[in-house]
């Protein structure tokens, strides 16, 4: 998943995460500034707290499931073999995003 990701990033020039969305609290997660008590399970297990203003992709319980836009992702939420549903979240928000990130599919389309 981390290749296909990668390739969609360099192809589109735009950052893209992919998270396992049944790990994710529903509905979706918002790309919304971190209020400085949520929190972020790094890869190694521990547990961080996004720096107040930190651009994250939130949960509604809070969690951070890719911060810094999707450059650093949540071990909580990463993509693995048991996963069944995947949520890609690209970034682009500059001007003509939508059309560079925009339809995002591993058909290459």
């Amino acid at each position: 998943m981390a290749d296909l990701c990668n390739a969609l990033s360099a192809a589109r020039a735009v950052p893209a995460a992919a998270l396992d969305a049944d790990r994710v609290l529903g509905p979706l997660p918002q790309v919304r500034p971190a209020a400085g008590d949520g929190t972020c399970t790094a890869f190694g297990g521990g547990v961080e707290h996004p720096a107040p203003v930190e651009a994250t992709f939130a949960d509604s319980a809070g969690r951070a499931h890719a911060r810094r836009w999707p450059h650093r992702q949540s071990g909580r939420s990463a993509v693995g073999e048991h996963t069944r549903r995947v949520l890609v979240a690209a970034r682009a928000v500059h001007d003509g995003g939508p059309a560079a990130a925009g339809p995002l599919s591993a058909g290459g389309g």
